[in-house]
């Protein structure tokens, strides 16, 4: 069944929505899955996906990397007081105590005087005092007052822990989902460019240079080297509930429109219990302020993984995105193909925008080898779709993840006359025959590279639906 809508939709796929029943009823609500590489590989989440495209195989499934590299080993919670002194070892494993705090770093010995320890979603700050080589610890004040429980993600300010971003284990797991596969790397916990790199190195060792890195925004540190990352990553993933416990909302939003002007993909995460069931008037202003920013996709977590009512949760999210939707045309754009380093390109791209500005255009059709033409032409905040072709797995499901984007899966050989024809059959199915005759199509075609061999026209071509 094609059902097709604006803004796009992410759930975190976990216990919840394990039955096959659950997940026949979602499956038109929902445009991608994420998967969390911190609940290890296994069958059960093989399973997952292996539904998912069995329902719907144009569904794209996205894995989520668990990278933090040191946690808390105590098995209780600790209470730490202001101006006090705490003594922090070195453990591998579970340990029980109240008066030392164990974390699983190697090195910690090797941590100089004044540096600063903090913990992810507490306010707890430690600082160096020195190390206690006699008996294996390092004595810290304790700078801001908190609780720590067993788990919790500990980092070091402004000093280099020497831990890599993804490890063996890591490795082997994200060899494991590559192969069961998942066909978008979500980077969570990203502090800097660097784990971003890293990451691409595994992947095109891997042979899987073309999967897209989508970074999860979700740290102080990553908030600090946004533009960096938003530069290197595919796409990003704003992490809210986390990201307001360190900046406001209108920081978020200077995020989102960073992202949105260097044309990547970004998903914002959203809870139904805090931002959607609490207040509809609150909840629709919340979200006008996104869908004005064209923001691509909008993603559900622990609710849709573990919770009660997932199918509740997800539908009332689709409905109130449906009942958002934007009439009126994005404000004029500026010639962007001025001083671009893609001058040809974005210089016929501003074209389509400047005739479905002037002219009354139902579809644009276009075909797109790496996802930029498609990209660009969802940052239009087109209402009419864009039905993209990509001979490309990997750009097919990053472009489904787009602003009222819809993508095909071609064969190599598929030149211009068959865009236009498939094309127009996507546009008959999509519109369920009710489009005139004579109302206008766009089809766009731009050389993406130097390597593209898409046989095709380069440029617009504007067409009566029945010349098609």
């Amino acid at each position: 069944m094609l059902h097709f809508h604006y803004p796009k939709i992410t759930v975190s796929v976990g216990p919840s929505l394990a039955k096959e029943t659950v997940l026949s009823k979602i499956m038109n609500f929902v445009d991608s899955f994420s998967v969390n590489l911190s609940t290890w590989f296994d069958a059960k989440h093989k399973k997952y996906i292996d539904t998912v495209l069995k329902l719907d195989n144009s569904k794209t499934i996205m894995l989520e990397t668990k990278w933090w590299g040191i946690k808390v080993k105590n098995m209780q919670k600790m209470i730490c007081k202001e101006g006090t002194q705490l003594h922090l070892k070195f453990s591998e494993f579970l340990e029980d105590s109240k008066d030392i705090l164990f974390i699983d770093y190697p090195y910690l010995e090797s941590v100089p005087a004044e540096v600063e320890i903090t913990f992810y979603d507490s306010d707890l700050v430690l600082r160096v005092v020195w190390p206690d080589d006699e008996n294996e610890w390092v004595i810290c004040t304790v700078v801001h007052k908190w609780e720590v429980a067993n788990s919790q993600r500990v980092t070091f300010k402004d000093y280099d822990d020497r831990l890599t971003y993804i490890n063996q284990k890591d490795k082997a797991d994200i060899q494991r989902w590559l192969q069961a596969g998942v066909h978008v790397m979500v980077a969570s916990n990203v502090m800097t460019v660097a784990d971003l790199q890293e990451l691409r190195v595994y992947l095109d060792e891997q042979k899987s240079e073309t999967k897209k890195i989508i970074a999860r925004i979700e740290t102080q540190s990553a908030l600090e080297n946004f533009e960096e990352i938003v530069d290197y990553a595919d796409g990003v993933i704003m992490v809210r509930e986390r990201l307001l416990r360190r900046t406001d909302e209108q920081k978020i939003v200077e995020c989102a429109t960073i992202s949105k002007s260097k044309w990547k993909q970004i998903t914002l995460t959203f809870s139904h219990k805090q931002d959607i069931a609490w207040s509809k008037a609150a909840s629709q202003k919340l979200f006008e302020q996104y869908l004005l920013l064209w923001v691509d996709s909008y993603m559900l977590t622990e609710e849709t993984a573990y919770g009660e009512e997932p199918l509740e949760v997800i539908t009332d999210m689709y409905e109130l995105l449906q009942s958002l939707m934007p009439t009126e045309k994005v404000k004029a754009i500026k010639p962007f193909y001025q001083d671009s380093e893609r001058d040809v390109i974005d210089y016929i791209l501003y074209n389509v925008y400047r005739v479905i500005e002037d002219l009354e255009i139902r579809a644009i059709v276009c075909y797109t080898n790496t996802w930029y033409s498609a990209a660009r032409l969802a940052s239009f905040r087109p209402t009419i779709p864009v039905i993209a072709f990509t001979k490309s797995d990997d750009t097919y499901r990053y472009i489904n993840m787009l602003w009222w984007v819809r993508g095909y899966k071609i064969s190599p050989g598929f030149n211009y006359e068959n865009l236009k024809q498939i094309g127009k059959e996507m546009i008959r199915m999509m519109f369920k025959w009710s489009i005139s005759l004579d109302e206008k199509i766009v089809i766009v075609q731009v050389n993406e590279s130097v390597t593209d061999q898409a046989n095709m026209i380069n440029g617009i071509e504007l067409y009566r639906f029945k010349e098609i």
